[in-house]
C-alpha cells in the first residue's frame, strides 16, 4: 500500500522505488536463509521434518531486519522532503508510519508465504519419488541402467584388446560357435589379462572407473532409501497417506539394506588392493566390482 501510495507521485519516486528495493531484498534474504531447509532430497537430514518453523521464522525476521536496517538508515539521511508538502504530507507521514510499524510483521508474512510454498514442493516431491520406490520403478530403472552400463563398458574395453564379443553364441549350448578359433583367441585374450601383471593392472584400472560410474546413479538411490527408512519421512508418508502397513515399509528396508551391503563389499574389494588379499565370503550380495 505504501508502494501504491508513492507510486502515484511517480513511477521513479525515490520513496516508491526505495520500497520496492526493500521488498525485492526480503525475499532473496529469505530465500537464501531458508534454501537449507529446501533441499532435503539432496542430502537428507532428520532435522528438517524435526524443524520450528515458528522459532526459526523469527530468527530469518531478525536477521533479514538487521541486514536491512543500514539501508532505512541511509534513506532517512537524504529523504526527500519535497515529496510530502502540502495536502498530502499527513498521508504520506503515515504511510510511512505504518510501513515501518509492521516491517517485522510483513517480513514474517512474506517468509510463511515462501515456507508454505516449499512446504508444497516438499511434500508434492517426497510423494512422486516415494511412488517411485514403492511401486519398483525407481530401482528397476536404476539396476536395468547399471547392468546396461556394465556390459557396453566390458564389451568395448575386450574390444580394444582384439576380443571378439560375438564369437560365442548366447545359446551356445544349443548352437556351437562357428568360428573355433575365434574362440580359442578370446580365451588366450583372457589368459593373458588374467595373468599378465600390466594387463591385470589395467584391467583393475577399468573395474574401478566403471564401478565410481556406477555409484554416481546408484548413490542418489541409497540416499533416497536412507531418508525415506528414517522415523520422520515414515511419520510423513503415513500423514500423506502414502504408507498403509509393515510390508511397504520392510521393502523400503530389504532395499535399503541390501544397497548398503553392496557398497560396503565394493569398499572392502578397493581396500583389499593395498592390504593382504583375502578369501572371499559367500553372499546373496554381487558387488558391482
Amino acid at each position: 500500500n505504501t508502494a501504491s501510495f508513492f507510486s502515484d507521485f511517480c513511477a521513479s519516486n525515490p520513496v516508491y522505488s526505495f520500497i520496492q528495493r526493500i521488498d525485492t531484498k526480503i525475499e532473496a534474504l529469505g530465500s537464501q536463509h531458508l534454501c537449507e531447509e529446501e533441499s532435503f532430497f539432496e542430502e537428507p537430514s532428520e532435522n528438517y521434518l524435526n524443524f520450528s518453523f515458528a522459532t526459526r521464522l523469527e530468527e530469518v525476521a531478525k536477521l533479514i531486519c538487521k541486514e536491512i536496517l543500514p539501508d532505512f538508515t541511509d534513506f532517512l539521511s537524504c529523504f526527500p522532503c519535497g515529496l510530502l508538502c502540502g495536502a498530502r504530507a499527513f498521508a504520506g507521514l503515515s504511510c510511512l508510519k505504518e510501513y515501518t510499524q509492521k516491517f517485522g510483521i510483513n517480513i514474517r508474512k512474506s517468509l510463511i508465504s515462501q515456507t508454505k510454498t516449499a512446504n508444497k514442493g516438499v511434500t508434492t516431491e517426497h510423494s512422486a519419488k516415494l511412488r517411485q520406490i514403492l511401486s519398483g520403478s525407481r530401482k528397476r530403472e536404476v539396476c536395468e541402467w547399471w547392468l546396461d552400463h556394465i556390459t557396453n563398458k566390458v564389451d568395448e574395453f575386450l574390444e580394444l584388446k582384439g576380443f571378439e564379443v560375438l564369437a560365442l553364441p548366447e545359446n551356445y549350448l544349443d548352437e556351437p560357435p562357428t568360428d573355433l578359433q575365434a574362440v580359442q583367441k578370446n580365451l588366450e585374450i583372457l589368459e593373458e589379462m588374467l595373468t599378465g601383471e600390466k594387463e591385470r593392472e589395467n584391467m583393475e584400472k577399468f573395474v574401478e572407473k566403471v564401478t565410481n560410474e556406477v555409484y554416481e546413479r546408484l548413490l542418489p538411490l541409497i540416499n533416497e532409501l536412507e531418508y525415506f527408512n528414517s522415523k520422520q519421512a515414515k511419520k510423513l508418508s503415513q500423514s500423506l497417506g502414502l504408507l498403509h502397513g509393515s510390508q511397504e515399509q520392510n521393502m523400503i528396508k530389504k532395499d535399503c539394506e541390501y544397497l548398503l551391503k553392496m557398497k560396503t563389499m565394493d569398499d572392502q574389494i578397493r581396500a583389499q588392493k593395498f592390504v593382504e588379499k583375502k578369501q572371499n565370503q559367500m553372499s546373496d550380495v554381487v558387488p558391482i566390482a
